[in-house]
């Protein structure tokens, strides 16, 4: 298959995949690792550089709410700005160590089975959800956006859902569910910019391949046109069983790869 199509397909699956308490990375470093043959930690610089497009789709889905709050008219909305800050900065703290002792890890199957286990971890997170309680209402507080950033900080690890940490962390401190995937999808925004930014910043201005800025441009197209129809099914669908399913997938994949390294 052309290289262009390959990661133009991955692109669409980001795109889609980025609004579900699933791990889009870990999925896509999945399908780079083991059916297009890249190296653990390209496929999961990859991965990051391709949320730019589902940042650019959420930015502008809730351009009207990220415009009131930019606008600062309320105090709801002061919160709000507040809590986008410190839950950043609090993913910086987790999120860096996480990424950098990910790419020191050489052996390919250790790093699939990692995936595989922080897949189904995601799952059984989500099935734990069903004794969320809902009674918080409003905007985080500064303790509560500083916990939901560090966790946030965990996805960096390909593998852990970071919409499926941030809206089960929001569930389990008692936010109603529509609430709580507004603010995780808020949130997604300045994390994937910092992330990819300083990737990129990482890499000394790491240049932009074409095959890359293909699958972003897919990312943004299959997002923008999927977000409002994911956000409404999300509230209903269980994809506790998909998680696991890819976990199971990965640590089945991890220990064959193992298996045949170990008998040559």
């Amino acid at each position: 298959m052309d290289r262009y199509i390959e990661f133009f397909l991955l692109g669409l699956l980001q795109g889609v995949f980025e609004w579900l308490p699933i791990s889009s990375q870990g999925s896509l470093v999945l399908l780079l690792v083991l059916l297009l043959g890249f190296e653990s930690p390209e496929a999961a610089d990859i991965s990051i550089l391709l949320h730019l497009g589902s940042c650019l789709a959420v930015t502008i889905y809730f351009r009207r709410d990220i415009a009131k709050i930019l606008g600062r008219r309320s105090d709801d909305d002061k919160r709000m700005v507040l809590f986008l800050i410190v839950a950043s900065l609090a993913t910086v703290l987790t999120g860096v160590p996480i990424y950098l002792l990910f790419r020191e890890v050489s052996q390919g199957e250790t790093i699939i089975g990692l995936v595989g286990v922080a897949l189904i971890i995601t799952g059984l997170a989500q099935r734990r959800s069903i004794y969320r309680r809902r009674i918080v209402q409003g905007v985080p507080s500064t303790g509560t956006s500083f916990i939901v950033g560090l966790l946030q900080g965990l996805s960096a690890l390909p593998g852990l859902s970071r919409s499926g940490i941030t809206i089960f962390t929001l569930l389990l401190l008692g936010f109603e569910g529509k609430e709580a995937l507004r603010i995780s999808y808020l949130l997604s925004i300045p994390a994937s910019l910092l992330a990819s930014f300083g990737l990129i910043l990482l890499n000394g201005g790491l240049p932009l391949d074409p095959h890359i800025q293909m699958a972003i441009i897919a990312s943004f197209i299959s997002g923008l046109i999927t977000i409002g129809s994911l956000i409404r099914i999300s509230q209903k669908v269980n994809f506790s069983s998909f998680c696991i399913l890819m976990g199971l997938i990965a640590l089945i994949s991890s220990i064959l790869k193992f298996t045949t390294i170990s008998t040559q």
